[in-house]
């Protein structure tokens, strides 16, 4: 579970600085836009699998 979490941490980073470079250089809406995507979907499947994470160790999400 903690390898999970911790590659899907480096993607998000990843996927993040790649996002914050296509901004500054300008690169075309329609490619950031794609990455933006990208990046919420790395974000969510992060957050499920913390949630689920959670669940498994009998913390209701209330007290994560």
């Amino acid at each position: 579970m903690k390898n999970n979490m911790s590659k899907l941490q480096t993607e998000i980073e990843i996927a993040r600085a790649d996002l914050d470079y296509a901004l500054e250089q300008g690169i075309n809406i329609g490619d950031c836009y794609e990455k933006s995507v990208k990046l919420d979907l790395l974000i969510e499947k992060y957050i499920d699998l913390c949630e689920g994470n959670t669940s498994e160790l009998g913390v209701s999400n209330d007290e994560a």
